[in-house]
């Protein structure tokens, strides 16, 4: 008595799971996306945490930032830093 099996017949031994897991929606990973970008997020403690924000020009500084970046300069640099992927 032999048992055939069809040739045609695939067993799918996959590992099955209810969920699959979605880490862009976890809360850890979402604040370390919004930190990362500069943007306002509230922190493990639930302390609010400003958007980073463009402060003042270094004026005595010795590379002379003052003068080689205008403050249009500057502001558009800022705003590039923030959109970038880390």
């Amino acid at each position: 008595m032999e048992t055939e099996v069809p040739e045609n017949v695939t067993i799918n031994k996959d590992k099955s799971r209810k969920k699959k897991a979605c880490a862009d929606q976890w809360k850890r990973n979402v604040r370390k996306c919004l930190r990362n970008s500069g943007q306002k997020y509230t922190n493990v403690n639930g302390n609010f945490i400003q958007a980073r924000s463009l402060g003042p020009s270094c004026n005595p500084c010795k590379r002379k930032c003052d003068e080689k970046f205008t403050i249009q300069e500057r502001t558009q640099i800022f705003k590039n830093i923030g959109q970038w992927k880390i």
